[in-house]
């Protein structure tokens, strides 16, 4: 079974995943980006409390590596102000399950959405560090796309404050968020907090120290020249 699974829901997909009679699930990188789809079949899983231990191991057994969360937040609050229908909870569970079956994995988080504030960002950057999470990938501020439900809002009037640029976009070009109670001092509130934790994979612009921005990085060019293969962050956590 292929991860680009386009036509069925997430039960449907969790139900297939859940099957004694499969064999292989078929992942068409073996360390890379994760599809939601599928990441969503899991979290069903998770929260119906059905075997996805089995699931995780099965993975490991069919060649996968390691897995890269979308997962934007640990903090319950923000969760829900995100619209995402795990929890906090749910994602301790699948640590769990992942160091049980000995995955490699990276929780990719998104700073400075409705809402956030900097104690909503300390509770995540801690429950990463409670967790003992061993890669997050950390990016200030929300790009805004088109149709989506933060985009909805904006046009609606309901948020006037912390776009970028501070006008109404037709998006023909990036267009962002940041909460305005984070204020222009967001980047440098994370950093504070995570403090030189090398767990933690800051994004920031290419010219920063440090910064974990796939664009122009000599490191990582050096290391692909070498003969490193697999997700970027995946090279950069080993190099």
């Amino acid at each position: 079974m292929e991860s680009g699974l386009n036509c069925i829901n997430d039960w449907e997909i969790a139900m297939i995943l859940k099957m004694r009679k499969i064999q292989l699930v078929k992942i068409r990188r073996k360390i890379g980006t994760y599809d939601k789809r599928l990441f969503r079949g899991c979290m069903y899983l998770i929260k119906q409390k059905l075997e996805t231990r089995w699931l995780a191991s099965l993975m490991k057994r069919a060649g996968c590596a390691g897995i890269n969360f979308g997962v934007d937040s640990l903090c319950d609050e923000q969760l829900s102000r995100l619209g995402r229908s795990h929890s906090s909870s749910n994602l301790q569970q699948l640590v769990q399950i992942l160091k049980k079956e000995g995955l490699n994995y990276i929780f990719d988080l998104l700073i400075g959405g409705p809402g956030e504030t900097e104690e909503t960002v300390k509770i995540t950057i801690e429950k990463v560090r409670k967790l003992n999470i061993p890669l997050a990938g950390i990016a200030t501020g929300i790009r805004i796309y088109p149709g989506t439900p933060l985009s909805k809002t904006i046009a609606n009037d309901s948020i006037k404050e912390g776009l970028y640029p501070g006008m109404r976009h037709t998006f023909l070009e990036p267009f962002f968020y940041l909460s305005p109670q984070l204020g222009s001092e967001a980047t440098a509130l994370v950093n504070k907090l995570v403090a030189g934790d090398p767990r933690f994979l800051v994004l920031t612009s290419p010219t920063d120290e440090g910064s974990y921005n796939y664009a122009d990085d000599e490191a990582l060019c050096q290391l692909i020249q070498q003969g490193a293969r697999g997700a970027y962050w995946d090279i950069i956590s080993r190099g």
